[in-house]
């Protein structure tokens, strides 16, 4: 065993170690949290990281040969060469039996800490490392516990999450404006069961479903829609005459509005032209084309030309 570190003085010593080996922050807490840790982790790392706790400054952990003398006073431990030899055991696993090992152990956790609303990405990085270090019982407890807090995650956190904002996007392409997408999210983002269809919904399941929905509403899309189009690529171009027209940002012509998605309404069961839609926007009075400058200007222009003909103007 290597020799005690030369002491240091006013080291930041505990966050370190809480970084490093966030698993032992039960040998901290008093009670039978001390208790439980001294039988789960073995009287000598116990010891260890006891003596750390109450003789901090016989250890360095400002230079990396202090560091590395500690990581292997630890490595050292019976409890470390127990999880060493575990992993050591899953990395010469066949892919298969590794794959089947880290299922059966997210399969565990989603049963354990599902009230923890893990997303697909938290859960699968902690079955892969679970499976391959063998913690388990209180030495899992702790594991977790540390990686992903004592926090219950709310359906707000998952909601602004990468992967929910990717199926919302997913979402606004096809209009899919479902009462309960947030639950879908919900079900897409964390590997749970989505009650309604008693399966766990995906993205693309997700995505499938909108463009079922978007066929049965604008069926005479279909076959573009069918061919990797989603309404709002469809959409584009209206919007852009609308926004051009009715001299307004396109991100101010929206599918959500009624009023724009009148431009792929079927017209005689075909798709409206964009000359049509055109002259739909100029006409109809609820689109306000009348208030713009350029009909202001029209009708000014108008005048004087009607002005002219009858010798009103020189």
């Amino acid at each position: 065993m290597a020799t005690t570190p030369t002491p240091k003085q006013n080291q930041n010593w505990l966050p370190y170690f809480l970084a490093r080996f966030p698993q032992f922050r039960a040998f901290f807490e008093g009670g039978q949290a001390e208790a439980d840790a001294r039988t789960t982790f073995g009287d000598d790392l116990y010891s260890l990281i006891r003596d750390l706790a109450t003789n901090p400054n016989k250890y360095d952990f400002t230079s990396d040969e202090g560091v590395q003398a500690f990581d292997t006073l630890v490595m050292a431990t019976s409890y470390y060469q127990t999880v060493d030899g575990k992993r050591k055991a899953f990395d010469a696993m066949t892919a298969g039996d590794k794959q089947a090992n880290i299922e059966k152990t997210r399969v565990e956790l989603a049963a354990a800490y599902g009230d923890y609303y893990l997303t697909v990405k938290e859960l699968d990085s902690l079955a892969t490392d679970l499976a391959r270090s063998g913690l388990d019982g209180k030495a899992r407890q702790y594991y977790v516990a540390q990686r992903i807090g004592t926090r219950k995650r709310g359906r707000d956190d998952l909601l602004f999450t990468s992967e929910a904002s990717e199926i919302q996007k997913i979402a606004r392409q096809y209009n899919y404006k479902p009462q309960d997408l947030n639950d879908q999210i919900i079900s897409a983002v964390t590997g749970t069961v989505y009650a309604p269809t008693g399966s766990i919904l995906t993205a693309d399941s997700i995505r499938e479903k909108a463009k079922r929905i978007a066929k049965a509403g604008y069926y005479h899309l279909s076959e573009q829609i069918d061919s990797g189009l989603t309404l709002d690529e469809i959409f584009e171009p209206y919007r852009e005459i609308a926004a051009r027209t009715l001299e307004r940002s396109p991100e101010q012509i929206s599918l959500d509005d009624p009023l724009y998605s009148a431009a792929l309404t079927p017209v005689d069961n075909r798709q409206m032209s964009l000359g049509e839609w055109a002259r739909m926007v100029r006409s109809d009075s609820r689109y306000g084309y009348q208030y713009t400058t350029a009909a202001n200007q029209a009708a000014t222009n108008l005048g004087l030309a009607i002005a002219r003909a009858f010798g009103g103007y020189k």
